[in-house]
C-alpha cells in the first residue's frame, strides 16, 4: 500500500510570555572565528587524543584534507591543525574504531572517473595516520561524492561499511574483521533507479538489528522514503507496503527518536525550505507528524538534533547554506527558536553539535565551504532550562 502525504505548512512564531524578554538560544563564541581553511564541509566532534575534551575534525574537499583541531575543554580549538592530505578528492567520511583498539579511525570514500573506493586511516593519539590501500566498492556514477557508515551490520561487534553513491539505486556493504580488514558482499538494490538516494541507518523495529532507511526523489516532483529491513548478518530487504510519499526530493537524512516513546523516527529535509518529521509506530513504519514538514527559512542541507534549550526535548538544528537554524519542540510540533536563523559564514552546509565547552548545554558549529572559517556557536546560559 502506498501512503501520500498532504502538503501542509505550519509555521507557527513563539513568542515570550508576558513580561518576559526572550533569550537567545545560541550565542556566537567570544573573539574571532576559528580559522580551518577554506573549503569546509563535514564536521565530527570526538575525542581523539583520550584528554577528555572533544577534538574537531574537518573535511576540505576541493583542498583534499582532512584537519584535526585539538580541542581546549573551553569552547576553543587549537587553530594549528593536524593535516591528513590525499591526492584525490575525499567524499564523504565518517569515523569509528574499525580494529578495537580504543582509538577512532576515519573511514574515506572517494571516486574517480572509473570507479568509487574506500578505505581507512588508522587512528593516532595525535590525529590520523596513512591511509591504507583504496578497496573499489562498484563503477563511479558521475557528479556525486559517495556516502559512507561505519556501523555493527552483523552484530559480531567489529564496524562494518556501508557506503552508496547517491545517485545510483544500490547501497554497498562491507564487512569487517575486526582488525581493520573487510570484504565486499552482495550490496543493497533500491528501488527507484533515476532517483537521488539519502539513507541512515538505524534498528527501527526493535529487533536489534540494523535496518536501512532510503529517502529520495528527483530534482522536481514527490519524494519517497522507504525502510529495507536488516537481518543481522549485513543483508536487507524491503516490505511490499512500506513506501510512503513526501513533498518534494531530500536531501538530508537522520534517524532519531523525536516523540520519546523509544522508536527512531526519520527526519528529511528537502530540496525545498522544508523538513519532514515522520513517526516510527514502532515497527518500521512511518507517518507525517502533525503539521509536518515544516518550515525553515532556507533549503538544508544538514540536520542535527539535540536539546537545544534544556527542556528534556529534542529540536532540530539544521545548516541553511549561511545561518544555523534551530526548531524547538513543543510537545506537538516546532517552533522557531530565539534569535533563530543565526548568522554562519558562507557555506554553511554542515553542522555539528555537540558539549565543547562542558557546561551541560549543545554547541554548534557550523562550515563554510565557501569560506575559511568555521562558525561557533555556544548555548546561552540565560536560555538554558526554560
Amino acid at each position: 500500500m502506498r501512503m501520500r502525504t498532504r502538503l501542509v505548512l505550519v509555521l507557527v512564531m513563539s513568542a515570550p510570555a508576558a513580561g518576559a524578554e526572550a533569550q537567545d538560544i545560541l550565542l556566537p563564541a567570544p573573539g574571532p572565528p576559528l580559522e580551518v581553511g577554506r573549503g569546509s564541509g563535514e564536521l565530527f566532534l570526538a575525542d581523539l587524543d583520550g584528554d577528555g575534551r572533544v577534538d574537531l575534525v574537518s573535511k576540505h574537499l576541493l583542498a583534499r584534507r582532512i584537519a584535526v583541531h585539538r580541542g581546549g575543554g573551553d569552547g576553543t580549538f587549537s587553530s594549528n591543525a593536524r593535516s591528513l592530505t590525499f591526492p584525490f578528492e575525499a567524499g564523504a567520511i565518517a569515523l569509528g574504531d574499525v580494529d578495537r583498539d580504543g582509538v577512532l579511525d576515519l573511514g574515506i570514500a572517494s571516486r574517480d572517473s572509473a570507479a568509487e573506493y574506500v578505505q581507512i586511516a588508522r587512528g593516532t593519539p595525535t590525529g590520523f595516520g596513512d591511509p591504507m590501500p583504496r578497496i573499489r566498492t562498484h563503477a563511479a556514477a558521475a557528479t556525486w561524492k559517495p556516502i559512507i557508515r561505519l556501523v555493527d551490520l552483523d552484530r559480531d561487534g567489529a564496524l562494518d561499511i556501508v557506503v552508496g553513491n547517491g545517485r545510483r539505486a544500490s547501497v554497498e556493504i562491507l564487512l569487517g574483521d575486526g582488525s581493520g580488514g573487510f570484504a565486499l558482499q552482495p550490496g543493497v538494490s533500491l528501488t527507484g533507479a533515476g532517483a537521488r538516494h539519502e539513507f541512515e541507518l538505524g534498528d527501527i523495529d526493535g529487533d536489534r538489528d540494523l535496518d536501512l532507511v532510503d529517502a529520495g526523489g528527483r530534482e522536481s516532483g514527490d519524494g519517497f522514503v522507504r525502510a529495507y529491513f536488516g537481518n543481522g548478518r549485513g543483508g536487507f530487504a524491503m516490505r511490499a507496503d512500506d513506501s510512503l510519499a513526501l513533498p518534494g526530493a531530500p536531501r538530508a537524512t537522520t534517524l532519531a527518536d523525536m516523540d520519546l516513546d523509544g522508536d527512531l523516527d526519520a527526519l528529511l529535509a528537502h530540496l525545498d525550505p522544508l523538513v519532514s518529521v515522520l513517526l516510527n509506530d514502532g515497527t518500521g513504519r512511518f507517518a507525517a507528524m502533525n503539521g509536518s514538514p515544516f518550515i525553515l527559512p532556507g533549503p538544508a542541507f544538514n540536520l542535527a538534533t539535540a536539546d537545544m534549550n534544556g527542556d528534556g526535548r529534542p529540536d532540530l538544528v539544521a545548516a541553511t547554506v549561511e545561518s544555523v537554524t534551530v526548531l524547538l519542540a513543543t510537545g506537538g510540533g516546532y517552533v522557531p527558536a530565539p534569535g533563530s536563523p543565526y548568522p554562519a559564514g558562507p557555506g554553511a552546509y554542515r553542522i555539528v553539535v555537540g558539549d565543547i565547552d562542558a557546561d551541560g548545554r549543545n554547541d554548534v558549529i557550523a562550515s563554510s565551504f565557501e569560506g575559511s572559517e568555521v562558525r561557533i556557536l555556544l548555548g546561552n546560559p540565560e536560555a538554558h532550562g526554560r
